[in-house]
């Protein structure tokens, strides 16, 4: 049926739109009338029956005119709170790659994979929640290459990659310019290798946190500044992991706060093991909780350490 709509003349529709003013208030209302079904007689999105989908698409207002006095039979304040747009799924974030015009239905699948491959993205349900590799990534990007994560960009190199399959254009050639140009990516690199700052491009600066997020060589952690004390100690630095479940939607400072006192504390002793007569100990891991009884730290990091299950750690803390 839908294919059967696209040979069908174009639907006609007349919205309207009235303004209510009773004294310094104004309201409004909208509808939709259907001049002219066109293709809804074949094809509604969303619905099997477009017959019975005509009559959802409109929107009827009584017969109204410029100057009516309106009976007001009922009022209700009903409250409106916006809410921030909702992460990308795997289907929306197809259907905005194909709004931009960038990839193919072929590539569709082994972009989604690279980006989770790569952690860029984590799924959380059927969402795709960003990194803090993520926002590290693309904020180097954006300030030292903006043009390389333009979307526009994409989609160009994409029609030119059309072109080079159809044989329209040679490949050797469009490389060497992307690549060896004056305004190439071998020259942009070489402009700008002694204007990147290392350790700037590792930090995230998250608004209103306190504490420093940078990317090291196994995951995002924390870095604060902790005060001398009376007793004459100076002042140090603090670095602590952040669990790869968070993600910096979920980061606030109540979280900074006890993954930080949770580094300086050490181990939480959970008891005495009844064999060993060594204490048992619990850390916080990037992945899980871990625990250890009776191991030297240097034997610890050689042999691995018993998961707690959820239920142990909500109890420990």
């Amino acid at each position: 049926m839908r294919t059967v709509a696209t040979q069908m003349a174009d639907a006609r529709q007349t919205l309207i739109s009235v303004k209510l003013e009773v004294e310094d208030a104004v309201f409004r209302s909208s509808g939709k009338r259907i001049d002219f079904p066109g293709f809804f007689r074949a094809y509604v999105e969303g619905s099997d029956d477009p017959d019975a989908a005509l009559d959802d698409q409109e929107v009827l207002l009584p017969p109204l005119k410029v100057g009516s006095q309106l009976d007001c039979t009922e009022l209700e304040a009903v409250g409106h709170e916006t809410q921030p747009p909702a992460r990308f799924t795997e289907a929306s974030l197809v259907k905005s790659l194909e709004s931009e015009s960038i990839g193919r239905p072929s590539t569709y699948a082994s972009i989604i994979s690279t980006i989770i491959d790569r952690k860029y993205a984590t799924r959380i349900g059927n969402a795709l929640a960003p990194t803090f590799t993520a926002f590290a990534v693309v904020g180097l990007l954006e300030k030292h290459f903006p043009d390389l994560v333009d979307t526009s960009f994409t989609a160009r190199m994409e029609q030119t990659l059309d072109d080079i399959s159809m044989g329209e254009k040679e490949w050797l050639p469009y490389l060497e310019h992307f690549y060896g140009g004056e305004q190439g990516l071998a020259q942009q690199v070489k402009d700008r290798e002694d204007q990147i700052d290392s350790t700037e491009a590792r930090t995230i600066d998250l608004a209103d946190l306190n504490a420093k997020i940078r990317i090291g060589k196994f995951g995002a952690y924390l870095e604060a500044e902790r005060a001398g004390d009376e007793a004459g100690d100076a002042a140090t630095t603090v670095k602590a992991s952040i669990p790869l479940d968070v993600t910096p939607a979920d980061l606030d400072n109540a979280q900074v706060a006890v993954l930080l006192r949770e580094k300086l504390e050490g181990p939480k002793q959970l008891g005495i093991h009844p064999e060993r007569s060594c204490p048992s100990t619990c850390a916080r891991a990037a992945m899980a909780p871990m625990s250890s009884s009776g191991i030297s730290p240097k034997t610890r990091r050689r042999s691995p350490s018993a998961l707690l299950c959820p239920r142990a750690w909500a109890w420990m803390m």
